[in-house]
C-alpha cells in the first residue's frame, strides 16, 4: 500500500475511539499508524494510505463518532475529507 495521505481523529471520548477505530479500518484499505489515548478523556486516531481511501475512512469514521470527534484532520497538502478547515 502507497503512503500518500495521513489522516488523524481526536475524540472526546476514549470508548468512541475504539469504536470510531474500528470502523476507519473497516472503510477502506489504511493502516493505523497511532491508536491511543493523549490525556484524560481523549483518544488520537491516526491512519495512513492512498488520499481517496484516507478520505472514505475519515468519512465514515466522523458518521460514526457522533459528537466525539474534536478534530478531525487530514494533512492539508495531501488532503481534505470532513467539513472543518484546516485553517480553524
Amino acid at each position: 500500500m502507497k503512503r500518500t495521505a495521513i489522516g488523524l481523529i481526536e475524540l472526546s471520548s476514549i470508548a468512541a475511539g475504539f469504536a470510531v477505530a474500528d470502523v476507519l479500518l473497516k472503510a477502506a484499505m489504511v493502516e493505523l499508524l497511532i491508536n491511543r489515548t493523549i490525556c484524560s478523556g481523549k483518544y488520537l486516531i491516526l491512519i495512513g494510505g492512498e488520499v481517496a481511501a484516507v478520505e472514505a475512512s475519515l468519512a465514515a469514521g466522523v458518521g460514526v463518532g457522533g459528537s466525539a470527534p474534536t478534530a478531525p484532520n487530514c494533512a492539508p497538502a495531501t488532503c481534505w475529507a470532513t467539513r472543518w478547515s484546516p485553517t480553524r
